[in-house]
């Protein structure tokens, strides 16, 4: 008696999306040979299952948990649920880019980025193993577990639905930091005499009694390099602090950090 086998397509895609690159992967198609009968994903467990996935990920990686953020989870639905009903696939698949459906959900964003995928199996997933194939496929792809593990971003929504016409359920990580994070400082120059400092690769200039304020979506380091033979002083930026730039007894230049007003 000859025993049938079912022949098992497993396909999966898979993209990353930050402001500054969008990095697409796909994985080709793999052929294996399974027994059992169709299974279906619990969509809403899944969802939950993948925040949580994505949390832990983060955290075995030393970086921060990610907080919730309902207008991201709402964007990240209304994504994947447009990749579900027509099986276009793509961060522009709708037309928009993922700022810009973070935004229409009414979040106000200091940072923005985003994971996509999709999977398909003949024989279906269980939920757990949706879960899995999932963050597996973006944690080997470079672009992908760059998004995940960003040490700036600080919130996330996550959405998984399927296509009843292809079967292919389509995964989102949208993730954030709100404006209202801005890292905000200040540079002041009350010595009596210029000097340059860089931040994030940039080298900018500073007038004597001159003040410099700066806005930024990350963390950065403040590098200040001293006219003559002073070693140049590095220090991690404070979100609300200012820099003051004086000189010391001895004439060399010394930064003194304290609170900025209200």
């Amino acid at each position: 008696m000859r025993i049938p086998v079912l022949v098992v397509l497993l396909v999966i895609g898979a993209a990353a999306h930050a402001a500054e690159r969008t990095v697409p992967q796909r994985t080709p198609p793999v052929a294996v040979i399974l027994k059992g009968e169709k299974r279906f994903a619990d969509v809403r467990e899944a969802t939950g299952q993948l925040f949580a996935g994505t949390n832990a990920l983060r955290v075995n990686a030393g970086r921060t948990a990610l907080a919730r953020s309902p207008e991201l989870a709402a964007a990240a639905g209304s994504f994947a649920g447009f990749m579900a009903r027509t099986d276009e696939y793509g961060h522009e698949a709708d037309g928009s880019d993922p700022a810009t459906r973070a935004a229409r959900a009414g979040y106000d964003a200091c940072i923005v980025a985003e994971n996509i995928a999709y999977q398909s199996l003949s024989t279906g997933f269980s939920t757990g193993e949706l879960v899995q194939s999932l963050l597996d496929g973006w944690m080997d792809s470079p672009g992908h577990r760059a998004n995940l593990l960003a040490p700036d971003i600080t919130e996330l929504g996550v959405a998984i639905a399927r296509s009843a016409r292809s079967g292919k359920y389509y995964g989102v990580q949208l993730f954030g930091r709100p404006r209202s994070q801005t890292v905000e400082f200040t540079v002041r120059n009350n010595a009596d005499a210029s000097f340059e400092y860089e931040l994030d690769g940039e080298v900018q200039s500073l007038p004597v009694r001159t003040t410099s304020r700066h806005l930024l979506c990350r963390q950065a380091t403040l590098a200040f390099r001293w006219p003559g033979r002073q070693p140049a002083t590095s220090l991690k930026v404070e979100t609300a602090k200012v820099y003051e730039i004086v000189r010391g007894a001895a004439g060399e230049f010394r930064v003194n950090m304290r609170d900025a007003r209200p």
